[in-house]
């Protein structure tokens, strides 16, 4: 599999994931997202001389909605939560929301 299309698999992994969590918000589906972002980020950072021109600002922008948000489901852990305990994500001021049009821009490659 190619690092395109794992990182689209990873992608929809991810968003697959935060559709179930949306609804309940437990810590168990919370996993979930963090079991497939970790995928995401390891495939952006280790293939990093693929990204070009403005492919490299976005995914830039998608590294650090990564790890903004890696920081903040760490901050959220340290509370110890049951797997079907309430963990609830709010995005930080001025971190960069998951850019959209990666998906399209990863599909024109």
């Amino acid at each position: 599999m190619d690092t395109i299309k794992a990182l689209l698999f990873h992608i929809n992994r991810s968003q697959q994931a935060y559709q179930y969590y949306i609804n309940d918000k437990k810590y168990y589906q919370a996993l979930r997202i963090l079991k497939a972002n970790i995928c995401i980020y390891e495939l952006l950072t280790a293939n990093a001389s693929l990204w070009k021109g403005d492919m490299q600002n976005v995914i830039i922008q998608y590294i650090f909605h990564l790890e903004d948000w890696f920081e903040q489901f760490r901050q959220l852990e340290k509370t110890r939560p049951g797997l079907t305990d309430s963990f609830i994500f709010e995005r930080l001021d001025g971190s960069p929301s998951f850019p959209k049009e990666i998906i399209e821009k990863l599909n024109q490659l």
